[in-house]
């Protein structure tokens, strides 16, 4: 194997695990701040507008996890809560529960359901998204209740796609800001480990052969600390501890790769070099968290590529023998 290609194989391999890493610590924190929970909030805010139809339909039975009860009726301790996640088919029935029980609560229970559920549709004011919403709905569909079941999903969808897309473009950033942090703490700089790993061979070796058995790991990517959600709060202090331990054990993998700022030539290098340094020095750190915001699936498929087109052998033989563990 070349030298070049295997300077190519460690970085990626680096770049991999410090992506890992960055992962790990961006789903505490996502967890920490209940990033997904706040975002799913906003955009449910933003669909049903109307204060009253928007509780009644968090607070269904349907909806998991929309109330914490403690006792005493609708209003008396009851908190709407809003999980991470909300199955399409169960928020579509909650919002139609929630429109039913509008005229249901005036008494007026006579005619057809889809008579009923038009009436609840025309009081809700036509300047809220949700009004305009369901005048869409009731003017353009069959007219029956499943129908306008499956319409209210298709819009909820459209919603959560929208939602998913700037959630990822949020983390994208959030794993920039973290692997920058990282790289620096770490003196991960891109330019500066090319340069380690063409001159010394052992190193380069060595994390040849990490990366290798990188490869050849399918459950490289699993989340092996995820917390179930039928787990008590205090789980997450494990959870925690299960994320650092697996970061650890990760950074121990690409130590050959010499990371950390001990003999730095940045350290001691003075006068107007310094400036020529500290850019270069910078650039690569960057270079390293725009690496780490592309996330470990991309490395991980790359590495995998590379791997085999050099040296298929070795990654047919490595996944078959993580199979028979």
């Amino acid at each position: 194997m070349g030298i070049y290609v295997g300077v190519a194989i460690s970085i990626i391999a680096i770049f991999l695990v410090l992506s890992l890493v960055v992962t790990s610590a961006s789903s505490v924190l996502s967890a920490v701040l209940r990033d997904r929970e706040k975002m799913l909030r906003s955009a449910i805010e933003a669909m049903i507008d109307d204060a009253v139809i928007r509780e009644r339909t968090m607070r269904c039975g349907l909806v998991p996890g929309g109330v914490s009860s403690g006792g005493g009726g609708e209003k008396a301790g009851r908190t709407t809560h809003y999980p991470a996640f909300i199955d399409t088919a169960l928020f579509a029935r909650a919002l139609l529960s929630a429109l039913m029980e509008t005229v249901e609560d005036e008494g007026q229970r006579a005619g057809s359901e889809v008579a009923r559920l038009r009436l609840a549709a025309s009081k809700v004011s036509e300047k809220t998204n949700l009004g305009s919403a369901l005048r869409a709905i009731m003017a353009t569909g069959e007219g029956t209740m499943k129908a306008v079941e499956a319409d209210l999903g298709h819009w909820y969808d459209a919603t959560m796609t929208r939602l998913s897309d700037a959630y990822r473009r949020r983390q994208r950033l959030v794993c920039f800001l973290l692997g920058f942090g990282l790289a620096t703490a770490l003196n991960a700089d891109t330019l500066g480990m090319v340069d380690h790993l063409s001159i010394d061979a052992g190193a380069r070796d060595a994390m040849v052969t990490a990366a290798l058995d990188f490869a050849g790991n399918d459950r490289l990517l699993a989340d092996h600390c995820a917390t179930p959600a039928v787990k008590a709060a205090h789980s997450d202090l494990d959870q925690m501890k299960c994320y650092r331990a697996q970061a650890e054990t990760m950074l121990a993998a690409v130590s050959p790769a010499s990371l950390g700022w001990r003999g730095d030539p940045l350290l001691s290098t003075r006068g107007w070099q310094l400036l020529l340094a500290g850019l270069r020095k910078i650039f690569g750190l960057t270079l390293t968290a725009v690496a780490i915001s592309l996330g470990a699936p991309f490395w991980f498929d790359l590495l995998r590529r590379i791997v085999g087109a050099v040296d298929p052998a070795a990654t047919k033989s490595l996944t078959e023998a993580q199979s028979k563990v």
